[in-house]
């Protein structure tokens, strides 16, 4: 990427969301999401992005409480730009970001760990859970069609065998996921 004009920014304005979407609707782990999903998601994280002569070549978000936790999601660079640096250079910025840079930084990668391990990513000694959509749209309608008389459980669902823990799907061992907490 010699004698080109390449910068990262935190700018939403440098946001090219239509590109952003186009890219993540291609990736094996967007590609279900609806573009209402991702535009919403988009207005609530801090959204990155990496420019070449001033056109978005990449990007990624970042959901952060700024302090303690981080989750770093949809990380994309286009075709085009992949293998030149810039995923690279986008995650330094990201990683020394100040809402990020003090927190413990997640992810989850089915085919990069040896990409986040460069930047001090190690796979997490516990499991990862996440609770699809699916058990939160069952729970929702199981609380709309309570039968009368069935007990209410403290997890909001009903039985007739006494108290059930919400569904949970089990991912396994996350992949590359933790940074240490920074130094203060």
């Amino acid at each position: 990427m010699n004698n080109r004009d390449i910068k990262v920014t935190d700018d939403p304005k440098a946001l090219d969301v239509d590109e952003y979407l186009r890219l993540l609707r291609g990736s094996y782990w967007a590609s279900s999401r609806t573009d209402d999903e991702d535009r919403r998601g988009i207005a609530n994280s801090s959204c990155f992005s990496v420019l070449v002569d001033g056109k978005w070549a990449g990007g990624a978000r970042i959901i952060s409480d700024s302090a303690v936790y981080s989750l770093l999601c949809d990380v994309i660079v286009a075709t085009e730009y992949r293998g030149k640096g810039l995923g690279r250079r986008l995650m330094e910025y990201i990683l020394e970001h100040p809402n990020v840079k003090k927190s413990r930084v997640f992810l989850v990668t089915k085919d990069a760990q040896k990409f986040y391990e460069t930047f001090g990513f190690k796979t997490h000694p516990f499991e990862c859970m996440m609770r699809p959509k699916s058990a939160q749209q069952k729970e929702r309608r199981e609380q709309r069609h309570r039968p009368a008389g069935r007990p209410e459980t403290a997890f909001g669902a009903y039985s007739d065998t006494g108290p059930q823990a919400p569904q949970v799907a089990l991912t396994g061992t996350c992949p590359p996921s933790l940074i240490p907490p920074a130094a203060p």
